[in-house]
């Protein structure tokens, strides 16, 4: 919309990829930045968050918005997943869910930071199809910047008990400006999985941080498994 007001809106598409409405996710004068998108598929709930920078602030948050899918969605009020009055909430990413039993719900990761610089941590909230937020922690590691938290899609079909959300971050250090990926496994009840005795695997060499770029997949095992 302006220099300081960016807004963010979902285009539904039918089976044959036509679209079928404009549904507004923001068009206040807060800034809202890279919107992701994901869905509790077995209840047709469609989750957009984003990094929101209020206007007259300096200070970023992460909100949400859900929405029911299929004819005639309705969008629901905007929730704010975490602020803070003095450090910034950014680039957050979302994942969905596909049970009904139990109770499906969003996992949304995201940066949180606790000093003027070089210092973030990877943090999670599981969000309920209510907008309420059910759980909220951090991801250890051994670097002082974990920065752009991504997540899986989905956590994997309900019923094996191995099912959870996969978050890859990249784990930086400031001297020398080197890091590596991380990557945690947090489940629907929010623990963070043990993984062979650690709750964090390292995922690559250390490298120059400059230009690195990553995603995460959802599952492949389409059993009870994961992979």
């Amino acid at each position: 919309f302006s220099a300081t007001d960016h807004d963010v809106f979902v285009v539904p598409l039918d089976s044959n990829l036509q679209p079928q409405a404009l549904l507004t996710i923001d068009f206040t004068n807060a800034y809202w930045s890279r919107p992701r998108i994901a869905v509790l598929e077995a209840i047709d709930r469609v989750g957009v968050v984003a990094d929101v920078l209020p206007a007259g602030s300096t200070l970023h948050q992460v909100r949400m918005r859900q929405f029911t899918a299929g004819p005639g969605p309705i969008v629901d009020p905007v929730t704010t997943i975490d602020f803070d009055p003095t450090y910034d909430r950014l680039q957050p990413d979302v994942g969905g869910d596909v049970t009904t039993t139990p109770t499906p719900k969003f996992l949304v990761a995201y940066e949180s930071a606790f000093a003027a610089s070089n210092a973030t941590d990877a943090a999670w909230a599981l969000v309920l199809p209510s907008g309420v937020v059910n759980g909220h922690g951090y991801l250890t590691g051994p670097a002082t910047f974990k920065r752009r938290a991504v997540v899986s899609k989905t956590c994997g079909k309900a019923g094996g008990g191995t099912e959870a959300w996969a978050i890859v971050a990249r784990s930086e250090y400031t001297q020398p400006a080197i890091g590596q990926l991380q990557e945690w496994l947090v489940d629907r009840s929010g623990t963070v999985r043990s993984q062979g005795g650690v709750y964090s695997r390292v995922l690559t060499p250390l490298t120059d941080n400059a230009g690195s770029e990553w995603d995460v997949s959802s599952p492949t095992d389409h059993g009870n498994g994961r992979q």
